[in-house]
């Protein structure tokens, strides 16, 4: 008897030490958390840890009752603008090339009696703003208009669905580009250091996959090149006036990602895939200016086998692999791990965390790459 409980308690003496060897290797996330507020899908950062992000802040109650344009510096709200989503006025954080951002009003009136948007009444004012307040207002456009902002910010869309007329503007507001029957709103829209324009439209089919993706290239005012295709692709431009554009390859759960590179004129001259062992992969591609390298990173993930990891590709300009590294990042379980680059060229992973049963407890977090720990590599490959 005596023997069996000298057993037992060198079981429960393992099993704590077990966890305790675990809980020390859990990293702390407290640094790095948005306590103020929560963070729905769409953050841009700027210089350092700058960033900025429509965010709401009622944990339990209605989330559309309270919402913010918010720029965090630290993980700290340096400023803000509070709207209500469902009333007369939507804002959204414009950033600037220079590390600066504006802000984007929506103003919708609405009928007195149906509480209805008059959507011929809409009208979109471009704000400067610093650590005061908004300031010079400069309206863009009035009518039954509707407003987007280009992927990474530095300019946005105004769309006019009546007479089907798409106008580009730049992060100062200046006129770039207009297109009269274009077929809809932008589903894809990336701006350049250099003065490049893409932008990507839908001629939408009976069936969703019946739809045709139209992709255009716009300098100084006119289309340089248009192609069709029948996937929506995510494209990255290169700094040099070429882009590359990212799709999902083949069906199931792991699916290879498929890179592909257009020149100035719109002509593939470059096709790699990208595939790891039995893991989800996301994928974004970025370019060094300065260097020339290339990154690519995503997250790699398997909820089933709790594996959540994300990683950073380094290429040179021959697209030979020069680095891999892979880091560990379990947030409350968070699959959707999204890799953030800032204008210093410094990555950042930002995660919202998913466990519902400690959704109320759980703040966002922006941490630094290098700050996560390094892992093993889930057989990511470039061919």
């Amino acid at each position: 008897m005596k023997r069996i409980g000298s057993v037992l308690i060198i079981v429960i003496i393992t099993v704590v030490l077990m966890f305790n060897v675990a809980a020390a290797e859990q990293m702390d996330y407290s640094a790095y958390e948005i306590k103020e507020r929560f963070t729905p899908v769409e953050v841009y950062m700027l210089h350092g840890n700058n960033a900025v992000a429509q965010t709401w802040s009622d944990r339990y109650g209605d989330i559309f009752m309270d919402w913010h344009a918010t720029w965090f510096q630290d993980g700290k709200i340096l400023r803000e603008v509070n709207y209500n989503p469902l009333g007369d006025q939507f804002y959204v954080p414009e950033p600037h090339m220079d590390g600066t951002c504006g802000m984007i009003e929506l103003f919708c009136v609405k009928d007195q009696e149906s509480n209805e948007p008059k959507e011929s009444k809409n009208r979109i004012t471009l704000y400067d703003w610093d650590e005061k307040s908004l300031s010079n207002p400069r309206v863009i456009a009035e009518g039954n208009v509707d407003v987007q902002i280009a992927t990474g910010g530095c300019g946005f869309a105004v769309w006019n669905s009546p007479s089907k007329e798409i106008r580009l503007y730049d992060e100062a507001g200046n006129l770039c580009f207009s297109m009269v029957n274009c077929e809809s709103n932008p589903v894809r829209l990336m701006y350049d250091q250099l003065g490049n324009i893409w932008m990507m439209t839908v001629i939408y089919g009976e069936e969703f996959e019946d739809n045709t993706y139209i992709l255009r290239h716009i300098r100084e005012g006119a289309i340089q090149w248009e192609q069709k295709t029948d996937q929506i692709t995510s494209f990255y431009p290169d700094e040099q006036g070429g882009l590359y554009c990212v799709v999902l390859l083949g069906s199931g759960s792991y699916r290879t990602v498929g890179i592909t590179h257009l020149d100035g004129a719109g002509r593939e001259d470059l096709r790699k895939s990208l595939s790891a062992d039995k893991v989800v992969l996301g994928c974004s591609v970025y370019t060094n200016p300065e260097t020339g390298e290339i990154y690519l990173t995503g997250r790699a993930v398997a909820n089933s086998r709790k594996v959540y990891k994300v990683y950073r590709m380094t290429l040179d300009q021959n697209w030979n692999m020069t680095d891999l590294d892979v880091r560990e990042l379990d947030y409350y379980h968070d699959t959707n791990l999204r890799i953030l680059r800032n204008l210093d060229n410094d990555f950042y992973v930002h995660s919202n965390g998913l466990d519902e049963d400690n959704r109320g407890e759980i703040n966002p977090v922006i941490i630094p790459f290098n700050a996560l720990k390094k892992t093993d590599n889930p057989g990511i490959r470039i061919q």
